[in-house]
């Protein structure tokens, strides 16, 4: 009696490794689609915009009335189990053109051309702090009032050239996907340019101090 009742515990937890079929209905449409017990709901949302061709991030998956969706169960927990039917609720996202595709890859060039000066620009100024901060400190004491002008001037010219590439940005013509990395490109301008100001009063203060 207690070997059959091992045994028979070891047989129900092995299930969950199991595969079998479920059928999932995206409107008219059905698609029979292999799971196994210990597939997380997660993992299932992936198979499901491999199938439905239905994003990730506008799913719904209901069974049974449920929305499976911000579960952290597996498919054995949920009850999900051989033959279940699944409907899945959302927009199939819309295939994209070869020209699209092609104008998508210029407009990421382009954007990345622009992040790529930017990295530049943005080393060039760490530059130019490291040099005037060893000359607020006292490390560099020879023709302090000559090198701070040159300091003031080529954080001058680093200024309008993030101004260039914010102009750059500001005049493409994008896709809502190539946005979004245009902004994070914006972002990180303005976060140097505000850098370079504060460069530009530290400079300006140095030079009343070593005229």
């Amino acid at each position: 009696m207690w070997l059959f009742g091992r045994l028979f515990k070891q047989s129900s937890s092995n299930m969950g490794d199991r595969e079998y079929p479920i059928i999932l209905c995206h409107g008219p449409t059905k698609h029979e689609l292999i799971v196994s017990g210990d597939m997380t709901v997660q993992d299932l949302v992936v198979k499901v915009e491999e199938v439905t061709q239905v994003p990730r991030g506008h799913q719904k998956i209901l069974h049974k009335g449920r929305n499976l969706v911000n579960s952290s169960s597996n498919l054995s927990q949920l009850g999900v189990g051989h033959g279940a039917k699944v409907m899945i609720l959302g927009k199939i996202s819309p295939q994209r053109t070869e020209v699209e595709e092609e104008e998508e890859d210029k407009e990421s060039e382009a954007i990345r051309k622009i992040d790529m000066s930017c990295t530049g620009l943005e080393t060039t100024l760490n530059e130019v702090i490291t040099n005037v901060n060893c000359i607020e400190r006292n490390f560099d004491t020879h023709s302090r009032g000559e090198a701070l002008g040159r300091f003031r001037k080529k954080s001058l010219g680093i200024n309008e050239e993030f101004m260039r590439l914010l102009e750059q940005l500001d005049g493409l013509e994008l896709q809502e996907n190539a946005k979004v990395r245009r902004k994070c490109v914006v972002r990180r301008i303005q976060t140097l340019m505000e850098k370079s100001d504060r460069l530009h009063d530290q400079i300006n203060n140095l030079r009343v101090k070593y005229p």
